[in-house]
């Protein structure tokens, strides 16, 4: 289970008053922090301002369904790189039918109605579970140095304008690669952003970016196991390290330097 819940964010979206009113107390009792709305238009205005790590929502709602709701917050996930938030359809209607219906629209689980503690706590044995994976494919220990400069001087002879053509043609072609996988991710092309993933795995190794070389190779070894979602969380510290890159300056005191 979870060590700590107190700071977790959890939108709660039910029509229904009272059952609104005894499900937000249930889940602040637990220690969520609580948004609750009554309507799907509302809960996406409140998912795109900020990630929930947990969504209860009911099915049955006035205007936009539940499960309508639910696919226009996966797109919104895809599209922004977000790690996918866990969405408990409500439901008072459990048939198989319904059931496939809702994990068709991007629910996680369905929940039979009422929302009671048991079944919030199978939801947070979820949450744990899930957080435990993100924590597998996250990297707290990577390096300071982007580039190993000290490396491309010595392939270089010491040339430091040579070394700073080479870093602007990597710094050009890294922001072709993150074109070409963001069009990918939108497309949901695993075959061809596995295929640019080992693209940028051998030029970040050619140019000495251990970062890089170290995120993509755990790519390449999780492509047969791990979904195209399921390594969003690893695509989003390359994508934020390509960023870093880029934005380093190697003026010629720095290369000198090494």
């Amino acid at each position: 289970m979870l060590d700590n819940i107190n700071n977790i964010e959890v939108l709660f979206v039910e029509d229904d008053k009272i059952a609104a009113f005894i499900g937000e107390e249930l889940l602040k009792n637990t220690g969520f922090l609580v948004d609750t709305v009554t309507r799907a238009e509302d809960a996406i205005e409140l998912f795109k301002a900020k990630p929930y790590a947990i969504i209860f929502m009911d099915i049955e709602l006035p205007g936009m369904s539940g499960s309508l709701c639910a696919r226009e917050i996966r797109s919104i996930e895809k599209r922004e790189h977000r790690i996918p938030s866990l969405i408990f359809a409500l439901t008072a209607h459990t048939s198989q039918a319904n059931r496939d219906h809702c994990f068709e629209m991007g629910m996680t689980e369905v929940i039979e109605k009422p929302l009671n503690d048991k079944k919030i706590s199978m939801a947070i044995q979820m949450l744990s579970e899930v957080k435990k994976d993100n924590q597998r494919l996250s990297f707290t220990n990577l390096t300071n140095e982007r580039i190993e400069v000290k490396e491309l001087m010595k392939l270089t002879n010491n040339d430091t304008q040579q070394v700073k053509r080479l870093i602007e043609e990597f710094s050009n072609f890294l922001e072709k690669m993150k074109k070409e996988l963001e069009d990918e991710i939108k497309r949901e092309d695993k075959k061809e952003f596995i295929h640019s993933i080992h693209t940028l795995a051998a030029t970040a190794s050619y140019i000495h970016a251990p970062n890089l070389c170290k995120l993509t190779k755990y790519i390449e070894s999780e492509e047969m196991k791990s979904s195209l979602q399921e390594l969003m969380p690893v695509y989003t510290q390359i994508v934020g390290e390509i960023k870093r890159i880029q934005q380093t300056k190697f003026d010629n005191a720095i290369l000198e330097s090494k």
